[in-house]
């Protein structure tokens, strides 16, 4: 039995749309990586000067972190689905 024109179009959009977020994943991890390594890069450069880093800038490093880990999260699960 051949599909439907109706059934082959919704399953065109959602693999489209499915590919369209996955793209959309991959450029906000990179971006993410890119926004913690520069901040760690900031916080090693003041522990090396000895000093502390800021509390603010250590804020800011967890929370791109944890930013990141969801999104890589949500990326590998939508990955997971692919068939």
């Amino acid at each position: 039995m051949t599909p439907s024109p109706k059934t082959t179009s919704r399953r065109a959009r959602e693999t489209i749309g499915r590919e369209l977020e996955r793209q959309r994943l991959v450029h906000r991890k990179r971006r993410l990586e890119r926004a913690v390594r520069v901040l760690r890069l900031r916080a090693a450069a003041q522990t090396v000067a000895g000093e502390t880093a800021p509390e603010p800038l250590r804020v800011a490093i967890r929370v791109f972190a944890g930013e990141l880990a969801e999104v890589a999260g949500r990326l590998s699960a939508l990955d997971g689905q692919r068939t």
